[in-house]
């Protein structure tokens, strides 16, 4: 096996300065934004007569989350739990309930709990059987979930699309090396002596940062 690592030159000091105004200022523009947002912080529960001022009419840009829920559903009950932490901590999302047969007349328990996704008036999501979506109902599942959705804003802490875009390399490069192993056993030998069989994902931004890949020496024939 063959490693070889390619190093990224670190930035002059100039960039480096640079980039970090640039950083500061898309921070404090991002801090004005939010201060500049409706603030809600908890889950309230409506009826059909608010569903149009409180949803289809919500504030502009404020994603409305809402969940068609029945007290004797026992995922239901417990998806309204995490919804009440969810409104605490993502507080510029709008976390909305409502009895699902009072709001959508003879609606089966069987689609409880659903949840529904609007923003600026536009019907965005609309998850049926909302467990099928995200397993087992705890605070973390579902708030990545909605993260991954765009729904909920994401951080630099949050690694899910640097593990999707892992995953898709990694499958991509399982695929090729299964092919070449098809064209070898057809007796096509074009590659050259080296097969690339893993590709790592570069480092997160930072003065230098490092992409590895993994070669594997050719058996001959």
């Amino acid at each position: 096996f063959f490693f070889l690592m390619i190093r990224r030159p670190p930035r002059s000091t100039q960039s480096r300065s640079s980039a970090a105004s640039d950083v500061y200022k898309r921070q404090l523009q991002e801090l004005q934004e939010l201060a500049s947002k409706p603030k809600y912080g908890q889950v309230r529960e409506i009826n059909k007569q608010d569903y149009l001022s409180e949803v289809t009419n919500c504030e502009q840009d404020v994603y409305v989350v809402l969940h068609l829920h029945q007290d004797y559903v026992d995922t239901s009950t417990l998806l309204s739990r995490v919804f009440i932490e969810l409104a605490k901590k993502h507080i510029h999302t709008k976390f909305l309930i409502v009895k699902a047969d009072r709001c959508i007349e003879n609606f089966p328990d069987v689609k409880v709990p659903t949840v529904i996704v609007y923003k600026n008036g536009e019907l965005k999501y609309c998850w049926e059987k909302f467990e099928r979506e995200t397993g087992r109902f705890t605070i973390q599942s579902v708030e990545q979930f909605l993260k991954f959705q765009n729904i909920l804003p994401r951080g630099e802490e949050d690694v899910d699309e640097d593990e999707e875009r892992v995953k898709y390399y990694q499958t991509t490069m399982s695929q090729t090396h299964q092919q070449r192993k098809q064209q070898r056993a057809k007796g096509d030998d074009s590659d050259s002596d080296l097969s690339l069989i893993h590709i790592s994902e570069p480092t997160r931004q930072a003065e230098i940062s490092y992409a590895v890949f993994c070669l594997k020496k050719k058996k001959s024939q």
